[in-house]
């Protein structure tokens, strides 16, 4: 572009530079919406950190918990065994004390026996 001095020229210029303004205007809102974006993205990024942080967490917590309810039921079931375990060695006690008493009375009935042969 020459500049000639004539008005028809500075008006081209001012179109020119009004052109120019209007590009610039617009580049400006397209760097005001990119920066929103990329804020916007950053947030995004930060919570999913964050998110990511709390499960690692809780799956720690339900590592722990699996292992405090393992220990539970292992103590229930020991405690759930013990009267079974008691009745087995009741159930044995009587079962050693009949027969003791079976083989007693066998054992006294030969005896008993013996004796009225011999004499």
């Amino acid at each position: 572009m020459e500049f000639n001095g004539d008005a028809n020229g500075e008006y081209q210029i001012m179109v020119d530079v009004n052109g120019l303004k209007k590009d610039v205007r617009s580049l400006e809102i397209r760097m005001d919406k990119q920066d929103e974006l990329n804020e916007t993205m950053r947030k995004i990024a930060t919570a999913v950190e964050v998110m990511a942080e709390n499960i690692k967490h809780q799956i720690e917590e339900q590592k722990d918990i699996k292992s405090q309810v393992c220990e539970q039921n292992a103590r229930i079931n020991g405690i759930e065994m013990q009267p079974f375990k008691q009745s087995i060695s009741t159930k044995i006690a009587i079962q050693v004390t009949v027969i003791g008493a079976i083989v007693g009375s066998f054992g006294a009935l030969i005896v008993a026996m013996i004796q009225s042969y011999l004499k």
